[in-house]
């Protein structure tokens, strides 16, 4: 009977961990979306993740809670194309300064 018990527990966890697992594989798919390098087709996401879709519709907890783990990694995304579209710094009029005040520096012409 003990081990009955034991083994629905685990059968129990296991099945509450894959779900949660399940639902917590949404934010990646869709950081990886919205950086142009899908992993899936959004055909094969939606059929994927229909029920967890389903479940948003009609649980509003669940569906509270997706949405803000969703826009996390939205919010996630976003900065990592505004990095991309950012101008990197010069980096060889950089060296020039850098390469100009230790010529300076140790001809003695540095001191003011």
């Amino acid at each position: 009977m003990l081990r009955l018990r034991s083994t629905t527990v685990n059968i129990i966890a296991l099945a509450m961990t894959m779900a949660i697992l399940y639902a917590l594989a949404a934010g990646p798919l869709v950081y990886m979306e919205r950086i142009d390098r899908p992993v899936l087709s959004v055909e094969a996401f939606l059929w994927i993740y229909h029920p967890l879709n389903y479940a948003e519709a009609k649980i509003q907890p669940v569906g509270l809670t997706m949405q803000f783990y969703i826009g996390f990694w939205e919010r996630a995304a976003n900065r990592r194309l505004a990095l991309l579209t950012e101008k990197p710094p010069n980096q060889k009029a950089t060296r020039a300064k850098i390469k100009t005040s230790t010529k300076t520096t140790e001809s003695g012409l540095g001191i003011r």
